[in-house]
């Protein structure tokens, strides 16, 4: 006997394969995705080009937002540990050899604790923290806007062996980072900086210049000479006060007596800043060095506190964006990202500052490779030949 279907039976089948068809699409469309499947990319994908055009990004930095790695959380957190056991294995070896320097800020109010290095991306942070903890219309902050944050400690270079008390006793559930650089760009940054009329504002590069050697006979005009670098300084203050920048050019500047060995030329050559930190570290016991050139690893004692998060400037704004997705800190990240990086126009691999190492004999090399031989291994650097 054959089935003859009523149009009663019809329209029933009819509502079922629709409610199928809904259940369907609302149960693959509500699925969440497992967090490892997650990447950094998609993290910005419904707002690229309103964080370009409303947070003023720079080219460089506008670009590596828009190619971002795919590269997925469980993944970068496999890169992070692999750092933090690189880091332990050095010092396993040299924790008692190594001086360090101990210069944490602890904000508990989001449970982080930040070790800045020059030349490392320390600006932005900085100018992050003063923002979000002291004063948000602040446009060029100082770092000692921030010194109620920072961990007191009285430990001075070189007191090993002894532990960092005053960071777990501070900040024992916070969350500890740094952000670490090729240490070779970073000294080429600071050469950089250096040679754009930097004598008006560190004792340091004023030393440099006056180090420079006077011929015998040139001897008897060294006050002369000096007078001439003093009102270089002066004219590099008023420049830079004039123009609003402190990038000058110290090449403008010509008045001074032609045989002047301190400014011939004037500015720092790159040869002569390796030469004066080598001066300088024979004397570190009774002054220390200048910052700017310090290993990152003689920064927050990273032998004993133990960093969570090792993020390379030279892989942000992945790793930022990792890291801040990581802290719970993602709703910062256009705040961030919007502020002005000064490492984004500036030499960030070997290949950008080959130039600079070509100037080195090779007894300079090998004293740089020394200098920096923990960062080097530590965070995972070539030495330079």
């Amino acid at each position: 006997m054959s089935y003859k279907p009523t149009i009663k039976n019809v329209f029933v089948i009819f509502l079922l394969m629709c409610n199928c068809t809904i259940f369907l699409l609302f149960t693959h469309k509500t699925t969440p995705k497992k967090k490892a499947d997650i990447t950094l990319s998609q993290i910005l994908h419904n707002n690229r080009s309103e964080q370009k055009e409303e947070n003023g990004l720079s080219g460089a930095l506008a670009n590596s937002t828009t190619n971002l790695l795919s590269t997925p959380y469980n993944k970068m957190d496999l890169v992070m540990e692999e750092r933090r056991k690189s880091v332990q294995n050095r010092c396993d070896l040299v924790k008692d050899r190594l001086t360090s320097l101990q210069n944490l800020y602890t904000f508990r109010r989001i449970g982080i604790t930040w070790c800045p290095s020059f030349k490392s991306g320390s600006t932005v942070w900085k100018n992050y923290f003063v923002k979000k903890f002291v004063d948000s219309t602040i446009q060029h902050p100082h770092i000692d806007l921030l010194q109620r944050f920072r961990i007191k400690d009285e430990i001075r270079r070189g007191d090993f062996p002894r532990t960092s008390k005053a960071y777990f006793e501070e900040a024992p559930n916070s969350v500890g980072f740094m952000v670490v650089r090729n240490p070779y760009v970073r000294l080429v940054s600071f050469w950089r900086m250096a040679k754009n009329c930097e004598i008006c504002r560190s004792v340091h590069v004023e030393r440099m210049l006056l180090s420079r050697p006077v011929k015998k006979d040139l001897e008897g005009r060294i006050s002369e000479f000096r007078g001439e670098v003093e009102r270089f300084k002066q004219w590099c203050a008023s420049e830079e006060e004039a123009l609003g920048t402190p990038s000058i050019d110290p090449e403008k500047f010509t008045a001074f007596s032609k045989d002047n060995p301190f400014l011939k030329p004037p500015y720092l050559t790159f040869s002569e800043l390796v030469d004066h930190m080598e001066r300088e570290m024979l004397i570190e016991n009774t002054k220390p060095r200048e910052g700017h050139w310090t290993p990152v690893s003689e920064w927050c004692d990273v032998c004993r506190n133990k960093f969570d998060y090792i993020i390379k400037l030279e892989n942000e704004p992945e790793e930022l964006l990792y890291f801040l997705q990581k802290v719970g800190l993602h709703e910062d990240r256009d705040e961030l990202l919007s502020i002005h990086n000064n490492s984004t126009s500036k030499p960030t691999n070997q290949n950008d500052i080959q130039p600079f190492i070509s100037q080195l004999n090779d007894h300079q090399k090998q004293f740089l490779n020394k200098v920096f031989e923990n960062d080097l291994i530590m965070f995972g650097y070539e030495t330079i030949t």
